[in-house]
């Protein structure tokens, strides 16, 4: 670093640096990974000063830092630049827009009642992507009825979560996953193996087996490091938006219409009730923007930007801002429940009562411009439906 000190560290663009209450992370929406870092290390770049003049204000830690910065140079996380370049180098535009009126659906079926409305209605929303539910499924024939209601539709990817039945002949479910391209992911649980099949090979469509109880209404909303996604479409969608509720719409086993099937509250059944009418409630729209960042824990949690969030479970029920009730991490100590040492965000919260103050400068001091601009636009287009 010594022939480096006139030279500035800066993350690359797609590397986005969050801070959390207790470490930071690195966000590679290019490479589809993290990396996690000190928060000293993420305060010091964003200090934009020059090699040299932080390695003289932290010369007793300055073999430290230059280790740091090769590793961020190594793994090509950030790069050195001239003083005079710095305006060469635009921050990635983080707003989110889609034109769907719904992005995305679960429907979850126990009959086929209604299922053509409801495919006639998505369309209409311009939704692409729908998860279907199928908690009773007998025979290959009622997977085929089922995908051939999607044969002209403008729907682009169905993912078929079901249980695992010996009546079901899993070549047969390879030839209807090579002949409907729409079919992205079909997941059998309470399989007796665990198991993957790609089928063809030259498509990205998957068949899997799990021997987890299906994922039903009551048993959605698990946090864990599985489910976190480094894709520029959730950091995007993170901002500003729900991460798993914004421009969702569900129905569920009884056909009434929901945000998510795991929420009590409905907006009307789906034999009586047009899904638009339905988008054009303020009621039913609020839930999209409750982000991250206005959520308790979450908002001091560096892994808050790849993770989605629940609302169906939290643990306080009086608060619709509470943590997702679900979720093990604590990000005050950087431990998952069952690690040595873990306690809960209440108990650690109530031996550190100082912990506030830090997590609101860091809030304030650190707070990434976001896309206030293009959600008052949203909001606006979508009052006026």
């Amino acid at each position: 670093m010594k022939k480096n000190r006139t030279k500035y560290i800066k993350f690359f663009a797609s590397c986005i640096a969050y801070i959390g209450y207790r470490r930071s992370i690195i966000i590679d929406v290019q490479n589809y990974n993290y990396k996690i870092i000190p928060n000293s290390l993420f305060k010091i770049i964003k200090t934009n000063k020059s090699i040299g003049r932080i390695l003289d204000l932290y010369k007793d830690n300055s073999t430290i830092i230059e280790e740091y910065f090769n590793m961020l140079l190594n793994k090509n996380l950030a790069f050195l630049y001239d003083k005079h370049e710095a305006k060469f180098f635009p921050k990635l535009d983080l707003s989110w827009k889609k034109p769907s009126q719904i992005t995305n659906s679960i429907i979850e079926l126990n009959k086929f009642t209604h299922i053509d409305k409801i495919i006639s209605q998505l369309e209409k929303l311009l939704c692409k992507y729908i998860q279907i539910r199928i908690y009773d499924c007998e025979n290959i024939e009622y997977l085929n009825n089922i995908i051939c209601k999607f044969e002209f539709s403008t729907i682009i990817s169905i993912e078929l979560h079901l249980k695992y039945s010996t009546n079901i002949n899993l070549k047969e479910v390879e030839t209807l996953v090579s002949n409907s391209p729409r079919i992205k992911t079909i997941v059998f649980y309470n399989s007796k193996e665990q198991k993957i099949y790609k089928e063809p090979e030259n498509r990205m469509s998957s068949i899997l087996l799990v021997e987890d109880e299906m994922v039903g209404s009551q048993n959605c909303g698990n946090v864990n490091l599985n489910y976190f996604s480094c894709s520029v479409s959730l950091l995007t969608e993170s901002q500003c938006h729900n991460t798993c509720l914004n421009r969702k719409i569900s129905i569920d086993a009884d056909g009434y219409i929901k945000n998510c099937p795991s929420m009590k509250h409905h907006y009307g059944h789906i034999s009586e009730t047009n899904l638009l009418d339905v988008v054009r409630k303020p009621e039913f729209r609020k839930w999209w923007y409750y982000k991250k960042d206005d959520i308790d824990v979450c908002q001091d949690c560096e892994f808050k930007h790849i993770c989605t969030d629940c609302r169906a479970f939290i643990k306080d029920p009086n608060n619709i801002l509470s943590q997702p009730a679900k979720c093990g991490y604590n990000p005050y100590i950087a431990l998952w429940e069952g690690q040595e040492g873990w306690v809960s965000v209440e108990q650690w919260r109530k031996e550190n009562p100082e912990w506030e103050k830090i997590a609101n400068e860091n809030r304030a001091k650190y707070k990434k411009e976001n896309c206030d601009i293009n959600l008052k636009e949203e909001k606006e287009y979508f009052n006026n439906l």
